[in-house]
């Protein structure tokens, strides 16, 4: 069956019936070799490179089939980038040749890495795979990052690295604060609020409602927190408008989310002073 004509007067129009979208067998093959064969992480990087190309070689056959595909061809083209990343940091650090990644963090790198096109964001996209794999592929930890950081826009990436920099990690042992012992840690800011306007700087923010949602989202995140300085003043209240500055810190995940998204496999006890 071709198709439908509806006719209504002298004009006519041929309707064709809508196909589900369904990943095609070669898109499905590929894929399946991808997981199958995921062994180190350099011998991840050639095995990558082919997916990319197989993601964009149907849609460059025809000219219509480019068109009609963007998204496709733009995800490839991020993909490419993230490559050339992973491969100058193998280059660059050859012991990470016998790191293995875990399957699962190859999926969240593939499936939401591609989608990322700012550059900063890619970084921390490479730096948590590198991170989060190990020497038998069994870890699969950094995935709960890879799932948070798929959320946040460029302009929370850029508000996290300002607020956890700023922040320092200290041991606080009955009512005392020690130094490099196990056991709770206190996250600590700067003494003083953290300034709007500075802020709407770092994140590139060109309006306060842009931070403002920013911010909220990564409270909800659970990857900063209120910071409350005294009788319950300070913290961050949302929706004011163009308050002068907030009380906020990140919470212990966050701040061993940016670690890891800094190349870091260090812990926040590693940072108490």
């Amino acid at each position: 069956m071709n198709g439908v004509t509806l006719s209504v007067g002298t004009n006519a129009r041929r309707i064709r019936p809508r196909r589900n979208v369904k990943l095609s067998e070669e898109d499905s093959n590929s894929l399946s070799k991808l997981l199958d064969s995921i062994d180190k992480i350099a011998d991840l990087i050639p095995t990558l490179q082919q997916w990319a190309n197989n993601l964009v070689e149907e849609p460059t056959q025809e000219l219509g089939k480019l068109l009609a595909d963007r998204i496709k061809y733009w995800r490839f083209r991020q993909s490419v980038s993230l490559l050339k990343k992973m491969e100058e940091m193998v280059r660059a650090n050859p012991e990470l040749s016998d790191l293995r990644p875990h399957p699962r963090l190859v999926h969240s790198f593939i499936e939401y890495g591609s989608l990322v096109s700012d550059e900063m964001l890619q970084e921390k996209w490479v730096n948590l795979l590198i991170t989060g794999s190990d020497t038998n592929g069994q870890d699969d930890s950094n995935v709960r990052f890879m799932n948070v950081l798929s959320q946040m826009t460029p302009m929370e990436a850029r508000l996290m690295d300002y607020i956890c920099s700023n922040s320092r990690v200290s041991k606080l042992l009955d009512g005392e604060k020690t130094s490099k012992e196990s056991g709770p840690y206190e996250i600590e800011g700067p003494s003083t609020q953290y300034p709007h306007r500075e802020m709407m700087d770092v994140a590139n923010a060109s309006q306060f409602f842009e931070l403002d949602q920013s911010i909220e989202h990564l409270i909800g995140l659970r990857v900063l927190q209120e910071f409350h300085v005294q009788h319950g003043q300070g913290g961050y209240h949302p929706g004011w408008y163009q308050p002068v500055a907030s009380h906020l810190l990140p919470t212990g995940f966050g701040m061993t989310m940016w670690l890891r998204c800094r190349g870091s496999v260090e812990s926040p006890h590693d940072l108490i002073e």
